[in-house]
């Protein structure tokens, strides 16, 4: 990932290193060129009481802004992000200059589509976010929300990998394997994959499931009692025994 920085300030300075990144410090007024990092630069230019941070944008990356008021003793603060979209783009930090003390650092990173990162902690991936307009990859509430109203809240529409703008996306298909599953699996695939693989439990299938899934398992001995609760559908595929502690 790269990443610059700008300082404005009302006062001539310099130009110092900061960490692995570079640091450009310019005074109010003056025309600031910009800053190259291979084929990413970024830039800080005032216009009238606002700040216009300019970067150089890619469509398989986003951008976060971050600002800080003193590079040494203040924490960068992730204000904003954007999805890059190629070419030049703009982000305003607006009314900043309308005190005479204001001091500004901004720090831009690039972070490419294939990071899996979820910057607000809502459970949400946050290209995830950024595909559905309707979600904002810095607010930490909208994952409890059901947007489509289908009675599944966005983040767990994210996990089921179901579409969230749409009621009908709804129903997934889980699956049980008493020999190879594991109740930590997510129950989406029959096989393992990482994560991802079938429940040992027939219940915590169940109670993984909402209404209206289906429920594949694999011939077998299940432990523990099930207790139905929800219209699912439960396919055996061969005899399937239910009980008895494993």
């Amino acid at each position: 990932m790269n990443e610059r920085h700008h300082r404005l300030s009302r006062v001539p300075v310099v130009r110092p290193m900061w960490g692995a990144g570079f640091t450009a410090i310019v005074s109010l007024g003056l025309s600031l060129a910009f800053a190259h990092a291979g084929d990413f630069e970024i830039g800080a230019t005032p216009q009238g009481e606002d700040i216009a941070v300019t970067f150089s944008g890619s469509s398989s990356h986003y951008y976060q802004i971050w600002i800080a008021e003193e590079l040494a003793s203040s924490p960068f603060s992730l204000t904003a992000i954007r999805l890059g979209l190629g070419g030049a783009q703009t982000w305003i930090d607006y009314g900043v200059l309308a005190s005479e003390s204001t001091r500004r650092f901004y720090r831009v990173q690039q972070v490419p589509e294939t990071a899996a990162r979820d910057e607000d902690g809502d459970g949400m991936d946050t290209w995830f976010e950024f595909r559905h307009p309707f979600l904002d990859p810095l607010d930490g509430a909208d994952g409890t929300r059901d947007f489509d109203l289908d009675g599944v809240i966005n983040a767990r529409e994210y996990l089921r990998r179901t579409d969230p703008s749409d009621p009908l996306s709804l129903n997934i298909t889980l699956y049980g394997d008493g020999h190879i599953g594991d109740d930590a699996f997510d129950g989406f695939s029959p096989t393992v994959i990482g994560r991802s693989g079938p429940k040992r439990r027939i219940q915590a299938a169940i109670d993984a499931a909402e209404r209206g899934d289906t429920l594949r398992l694999a011939a077998g001995r299940y432990s523990g009692n099930v207790v139905v609760t929800k219209d699912i559908a439960l396919i055996p595929f061969g005899e399937v025994v239910i009980g008895g502690d494993r």
